[in-house]
């Protein structure tokens, strides 16, 4: 997956590097057999065995959404997946399918669905521990990714998000991707707040500042644009203030260990 730039989160763990390199995929499509053979290189396997029927149907019913999706029937492409979604019990189905729904959705645009995709994802942490929050990063990187490539396009048909002469339907159309990011914004400040350790804060803290930087990019107005740089800024003065007691804590266990 060369070519891709990963968020700058501190203590990224590897599956939430994945979810993010899915996110800013331009393309936003990459299948399975992509992330399989990524965590293969960050470490080493045991040989897998063969394949079952369910998983190579999980592989088929991917690539078919992918190939609709790309072919513009991005309609069909969300009904396969969603169905994919809701039947499977294979963890990493459901991580690439919920990953792939949500670019379909910001695509369509179908900022309803898109919006209940993201929230189930939030709501799932409840209780179930670190893993279903990195869930969530995965998801909510996705939305960001959707949400710049939706900016650029704007810009290759030289419209400005801040046009006040804007034609209705892509004001009603930028008003519900901004909300859409306000949510990614409201739930990662909530995750911030619950951590119970440095790294946890931190994670939740670089997801608010990549968000805020999204919705600059789409402020009606300069005081709209100063509220949301106020907010990455404040955002930035955390990650820094939680890198420097991740540092202070190892050099402590450091000197204990000596």
């Amino acid at each position: 997956m060369k070519g891709i730039r990963l968020l700058s989160f501190p203590h990224p763990s590897f599956k939430f590097i994945i979810g993010l390199a899915l996110a800013l995929n331009l393309a936003g499509v990459v299948c399975a057999q992509e992330v399989v053979q990524a965590s293969d290189n960050v470490a080493e396997a045991e040989p897998r065995p063969a394949q079952t029927t369910a998983e190579t149907d999980a592989q088929r019913r991917i690539a078919r959404a992918r190939a609709l999706a790309v072919s513009g029937k991005r309609g069909l492409a969300a009904g396969e997946l969603e169905v994919l979604f809701a039947t499977t019990k294979d963890e990493s189905v459901r991580d690439v399918s919920r990953i792939l729904l949500m670019w379909i959705y910001v695509e369509l645009p179908d900022y309803k669905r898109a919006l209940q995709l993201l929230d189930l994802t939030y709501n799932a942490r409840a209780g179930a521990g670190e893993e279903a929050t990195r869930d969530y990063y995965a998801l909510a990187g996705q939305v960001l990714g959707a949400a710049r490539a939706h900016a650029e396009r704007y810009r290759t048909f030289g419209l400005r998000p801040d046009d006040a002469e804007l034609p209705a339907e892509a004001k009603a159309d930028l008003d519900q991707m901004r909300s859409l990011l306000e949510r990614v914004l409201e739930q990662a400040k909530q995750i911030r707040g619950e951590a119970a350790s440095e790294r946890g804060g931190g994670d939740a803290a670089a997801l608010v500042e990549e968000a805020a930087n999204v919705r600059v990019r789409l402020a009606r107005d300069d005081a709209e644009r100063a509220r949301w740089q106020h907010e990455i800024a404040d955002a930035r003065q955390r990650l820094f203030a939680s890198d420097t007691r991740i540092a202070k804590i190892s050099d402590g266990r450091a000197a204990v260990t000596n």
